[in-house]
């Protein structure tokens, strides 16, 4: 495959899309695209507030360009979201920043383009409910007109040692033909190599299951630190 290409899309540059992006932007031509205008002013001056990327690393991301216009993505083909999906004062997961910039890119969906989701999902959601926002919209086939792929972000915030090029990465779409793409692409950047599920269900699984474990070993150590406190 032609790494000059392919062309890669990241929409939401918080801390996963910038260390996507720059990522990205080494090996292949990277839009990185964020809603907030200010955001993309502070990158294009190599400044990220996130404190994830240097300026070293923003000047060896020479193939990535940033911006707060959705019809630069046009041309990619790889449309990779990075958005938020935070919880909801009901425990219920808060799909709106996911369905929208869902809606938002379906007027540059373009057949054949792969739909790469890196948000933390439940199992079903990309398919469900991602894919069936573009199926309506676009009046596309999953798998036909257009391919899901899904790989859960696993970037720890300010760790500048266990990096996303560190750490092993999951990866899973809706046919065996776009997981060979998506594949290409992720094993440029990814050093410490890929991990294919067999779909995408248990890819979005993986992830939540890494979440409680995170988040039980933190609230362990909490309780353990009060306990020994009071001993």
């Amino acid at each position: 495959m032609n790494l000059n290409k392919k062309k890669i899309a990241i929409i939401g540059l918080g801390y996963v899309g910038i260390n996507l992006a720059v990522q990205f932007g080494k090996k292949f031509h990277t839009i990185g695209y964020d809603i907030d205008a200010n955001r993309v002013i502070e990158l294009k001056k190599k400044i990220d507030k996130t404190k994830e990327v240097s300026k070293i690393q923003f000047k060896e991301a020479n193939k990535l360009k940033f911006t707060n216009s959705l019809a630069d993505i046009r041309d990619c083909k790889f449309k990779i979201i990075a958005v938020p999906t935070p919880v909801l004062d009901n425990n219920s997961p808060d799909l709106s920043y996911l369905k929208k910039a869902t809606e938002d890119i379906c007027k540059y969906i373009k057949k054949k383009d792969i739909i790469i989701y890196e948000s933390t999902t439940y199992p079903g959601c990309t398919k469900e409910f991602c894919g069936k926002i573009i199926s309506r919209k676009k009046k596309f086939k999953v798998n036909k007109d257009f391919f899901l792929g899904y790989s859960p972000e696993r970037v720890n915030p300010a760790d500048k040692k266990n990096n996303i090029t560190t750490v092993p990465k999951l990866i899973s779409a809706s046919n065996s033909n776009s997981l060979n793409e998506i594949h290409f692409i992720y094993s440029k950047i990814i050093k410490a190599g890929l991990i294919k599920t067999k779909n995408i269900e248990t890819a979005e699984a993986t992830k939540l299951v890494e979440n409680i474990q995170r988040d039980l070993n933190i609230a362990l150590m909490n309780e353990l630190s009060i306990i020994f406190k009071k001993l």
